[in-house]
């Protein structure tokens, strides 16, 4: 039978020294209510509310067991609405969320306790249901222990302990922050030639992940869009369509940093073929998080060009493929090209093989962060950076079998590749600039590598300035070659109305070398080194007719 489970606990891992953790992956459901319906007002209301359970891991240390907790009691709770007017040529809604944790022990306590969110939004149609103003606006709260509030102010999203930021403190002692965002657009949604803008900005102290998701705050950005379409048969496109994009941003410091202007355009052929180009331009801004959480940097310009095509999807044998191209101005590229075969010899079976092939150079390739009192320049720690050269293989492959109309069977496997072999070690210069200093290459530096006894490169040393007073400092090697091998097969049965069964396989197998050697003979050939997970499940349900 199926557990039924929500959210994910923090995992452990297989360590010969300090022993292993075996923890559960998710949490499970004490209960759950859920409430929906209108009012006599014409609100629409929904609510949900679920409590989850003290999650235990069993710790091996040094052949010691013993059991920690690694989840709290935890409640989570929603509340949505929304109401129509005009006849739906209006609407007025609102959300609400809330997350509370029991940190009955001590040692949870870089867990937030308490997690609140709130927001409204409207959209309103006028000039003949042509024309769309919209917008919405919310606020976040979050409060617990002072570590729980640093990781925080920390995370990647924001990176209050920047040294070049003036406009954010990062404060150690805080137990709670709160933040907001808003939105407002306007955009004409009727006829051949559709357009918009929309401003969007959210708040350094801005966080939805409790039981949301959110990757940054500290924004403010605007963007456009136009786009023209063609709906009807021509001399040579049954459909067509043009779209321009622009994007600019700035931080809550006033850094610009995002400016992007896309233009695409595709459509469908007479004999059913499709084709598509995108061409995008990005300028040259700064990046406050290229240190992470250090000075900022710079994201250089780049352009792109992509171009895909498609042939007749209605036909027993389907081939698509495409592939772009990047290039920035410091010299970084990616090229990335796929295809697709899929083939329907009837139409209980359908047989896809996707290869994808991927080969770039990133110029800026976050390292790792030194504490050095002699590197003024940046604030008095060392920023390490290296490019890399990277190229992944991959090479997706489907089966889907109807047997009956009740009986249905899926297979799925995935082999990867992936190297990344890297080079010019080098340590960022000066805030806001792409400056730096790349060792055995700028006068007076140097870089030693330092071998295994096979002969095999361990780790580098790099020195700034040979006889000066800044240190050496030295990194591992972070070379690296991944293989893997992903797979399932689900079995469907549908034995009465509404009622089923699945029968599941997964199997997940990798290998890990430190060697960049790209070989993809040989690499798909050893895929596997060592364990291999494989996982059984049944699932099963019944439908009750009342």
């Amino acid at each position: 039978f199926y557990s039924r489970r929500i959210g994910r606990a923090p995992q452990g891992s297989a360590n010969a020294r300090t022993g292993f953790v075996d923890a559960p992956t998710n949490s499970t459901i004490l209960g759950a209510g859920k409430l929906s319906g209108r009012t006599p007002g014409g609100w629409a209301i929904g609510v949900l509310d679920a409590v989850t359970a003290r999650e235990f891991a069993t710790v091996d240390s040094a052949g010691v067991r013993f059991r920690d907790e690694v989840e709290p009691a935890t409640n989570y709770a929603l509340v949505r609405g929304q109401r129509e007017f005009r006849r739906g040529g209006s609407t007025l809604g609102f959300i609400a969320t809330a997350v509370n944790r029991n940190l009955a022990d001590a040692r949870l306590s870089f867990l937030r306790s308490e997690a609140y969110a709130g927001g409204l939004d409207f959209a309103h149609r006028f000039g003949g249901n042509r024309f769309t103003l919209w917008g919405s606006g919310g606020i976040s709260y979050i409060g617990g222990d002072t570590l729980a509030i640093q990781r925080a102010q920390l995370s990647s999203a924001r990176y209050f302990q920047r040294p070049d930021a003036d406009y954010v403190t990062y404060d150690p002692a805080r137990t709670s922050l709160a933040g907001w965002t808003g939105t407002l657009g306007l955009s004409r949604d009727v006829g051949r030639m559709i357009y918009g803008v929309t401003a969007t900005a959210v708040s350094p102290g801005f966080e939805v992940n409790d039981v949301g998701y959110q990757t940054n705050a500290d924004r403010a950005q605007a963007a456009f869009f136009a786009i023209r379409r063609w709906t009807r048969p021509g001399s040579l496109f049954r459909n067509a369509m043009l779209q321009v994009i622009g994007v600019g941003g700035v931080n809550f410091g006033g850094d610009r940093i995002s400016s992007q202007l896309q233009f695409y355009a595709g459509g469908t052929f007479l004999n059913f073929w499709s084709a598509n180009v995108n061409l995008t331009y990005a300028a040259r801004v700064v990046n406050p998080s290229l240190t992470r959480g250090g000075p900022a940097g710079i994201s250089p310009g780049a352009g792109t060009a992509s171009l895909s095509l498609s042939t007749d999807p209605r036909k027993p044998v389907r081939i698509s493929g495409g592939g772009s191209y990047t290039r920035n101005d410091l010299d970084g590229h990616w090229t990335d090209v796929y295809s697709e075969l899929t083939v329907r010899p009837s139409n209980t079976v359908s047989v896809s093989i996707s290869p994808s092939y991927s080969v770039s150079l990133t110029p800026q390739q976050y390292l790792a962060g030194r504490t050095d009192a002699t590197a003024a320049a940046t604030f008095g720690r060392r920023y390490l950076f290296a490019e890399i050269a990277q190229r992944s293989l991959d090479l997706t492959t489907r089966l889907d079998v109807t047997l009956t109309t009740n009986l249905s069977l899926q297979f799925y496997t995935q082999p990867f590749v992936a190297t990344g072999d890297y080079s010019r070690f080098k340590e960022f210069a000066a805030p806001r600039t792409s400056d730096y200093i790349v060792y055995g290459e700028t006068p007076g530096s140097s870089l030693t590598p330092v071998t295994n006894p096979d002969g095999s490169v361990a780790a580098y040393d790099l020195d700034p300035d040979g006889a000066g007073p800044r240190p050496v400092v030295r990194v591992g090697n972070p070379d690296f070659n991944s293989r893997s091998l992903r797979g399932n097969a689900v079995l469907r049965w549908e034995y009465r109305p509404g009622s089923t069964l699945f029968l599941v396989w997964t199997n997940s197998c990798s290998a890990y070398s430190s060697q960049p050697v790209f070989d993809a003979a040989n690499d798909l050939r050893h895929l596997c080194q060592g364990r291999a997970d494989n996982v059984f499940a049944v699932k099963f349900n019944y439908w009750l007719s009342l």
